[in-house]
């Protein structure tokens, strides 16, 4: 009996050496995976361009601006991108024209990587998104979020996240959603969530089909005191990404709460691959 109970015990304490083996790689590749870099532009030769239309409204009215970002050149020290900028303004026939026109060029320098101060697997789970399911494994996340001198008592601001990650990568995406929180934030504790909610929308843009990923996001500050939401839609077939992004802003003000309201649509763009891709 005794033997028995021995050979029950090592199996016990191999079998947990095991798990404990997966665990630690599983954060590795985490740690790889969600630190790693990635442009806008990834995958698009100079020439590729895109072009936005956005409308925000505020206490003052509606304002209707555009831009057109295109990848000149990519260079040692980064990307040069070059920037127009313009305003909508609608004449007396009902026709709109672009004024204030503003042309730069700048260099994008590379990302730098992102930064955990730790990892840990917490486990498997299978979320649905749509009508599909992925695996995914969750994990406890630990993250720098920058320096405020006026956060309380100089402190760093740290995110603390629960993530949840897929191997599957649907729309290039490793991260499917995530929930987190920043008790030392300048502008109260934070909380905030994103999650896709959407992995191969089909959407016609000027004509060309993309294949898109919808993402659904909020935060709160200060025990709601302010609260940002919205959406964005991103494509891996349109340069920059951006398909379309919508998103409201509402705080406490003199006289009551404020809701201002932003939207942004891609409305043309044009994209250069390398021969073969």
């Amino acid at each position: 009996m005794i033997r028995i109970v021995l050979l029950w015990l090592v199996a016990v304490s191999v079998s947990g050496a095991e798990e404990v083996g997966e665990a630690k790689r599983k954060e590795a590749e985490f740690r790889e995976k969600y630190t790693r870099v990635r442009s806008e532009w990834d995958g698009f030769e100079p020439g590729s361009w895109c072009e936005h239309e956005y409308v925000s409204e505020d206490a003052s009215g509606k304002h209707v601006t555009g831009s057109r970002r295109t990848l000149l050149a990519r260079k040692p020290e980064g990307l040069e991108i070059e920037s127009r900028t313009w305003t909508v303004e609608k004449k007396e026939d009902g026709s709109a024209v672009r004024v204030n026109e503003q042309v730069s060029k700048d260099i994008q320098p590379p990302y730098p990587p992102g930064q955990v101060r730790s990892v840990t697997w917490l486990r498997a789970e299978t979320l649905k998104i749509g009508d599909r399911s992925y695996a995914c494994d969750v994990f406890n996340v630990v993250e720098p979020a920058g320096h405020a001198p006026e956060a309380k008592a100089g402190k760093d601001i740290v995110s603390t996240l629960t993530v949840w990650a897929s191997a599957e990568e649907p729309g290039n995406a490793y991260v499917l959603k995530l929930e987190g929180k920043q008790p030392e934030h300048p502008m109260g504790a934070a909380e905030f969530d994103t999650a896709i909610i959407e992995t191969a929308k089909e959407l016609t843009v000027a004509g060309k089909k993309v294949t898109c990923t919808v993402l659904k996001f909020s935060q709160t500050y200060g025990g709601e005191s302010t609260i940002h939401g919205g959406e964005t839609v991103s494509s891996e077939d349109v340069p920059g990404r951006m398909v379309s992004i919508r998103s409201t802003h509402t705080y406490a003000g003199g006289g009551g709460r404020k809701v201002f309201g932003t939207s942004g649509s891609l409305t043309d763009f044009h994209a250069v691959r390398k021969e073969g891709k």
